[in-house]
């Protein structure tokens, strides 16, 4: 039988990657969690600075059309909506480049761009169903983390 992490260690577990609703913040709690950590769902919050572009591009993206590239030799991975860097960077990657570029985000991601830089994501992006405040999206993230 596996073990937590949480049970070996005397400080606070956090889980991070693909946490974006309620449900998936009480499965990191279930299996040890004392907290989240959480991008993705910020990117798509009113308050977020990305383009409204950007925000509208992900929202539309179907999980079967992410393109996964690497750079940093490798050992860095972008999951971004199908678009020029994200389509390069994983020719580059077919051809032996494991760094290639990923472009602006200032450009791509801040300013609506798409094909100026990747719109990265998580692999359950396609969960998020609306942008809401990052306030609402704390209150329900945090929910599961309550004592009752």
């Amino acid at each position: 039988m596996t073990a937590l992490l949480s049970e070996y260690v005397n400080i606070p577990v956090l889980a991070a990657g693909g946490i974006v609703n309620e449900k998936m913040a009480l499965a990191a709690k279930v299996v040890g969690a004392e907290g989240v950590f959480v991008g993705t769902r910020f990117i798509l919050s009113k308050e977020c600075r990305a383009a409204d572009a950007t925000k509208a591009d992900i929202m539309a993206t179907h999980p079967d059309d992410y393109i996964v590239f690497t750079q940093m030799n490798g050992n860095a991975r972008w999951r971004t909506t199908p678009h020029k860097h994200g389509f390069e960077g994983l020719e580059a990657n077919r051809r032996g480049d494991l760094n290639p570029p990923s472009g602006s985000f200032f450009y791509g991601m801040l300013k609506g761009d798409p094909d100026a830089g990747v719109n990265t994501v998580a692999n359950v992006t396609s969960l998020i169903k609306s942008i809401d405040s990052c306030e609402d999206i704390v209150n329900e993230l945090a929910r599961p983390f309550e004592e009752v």
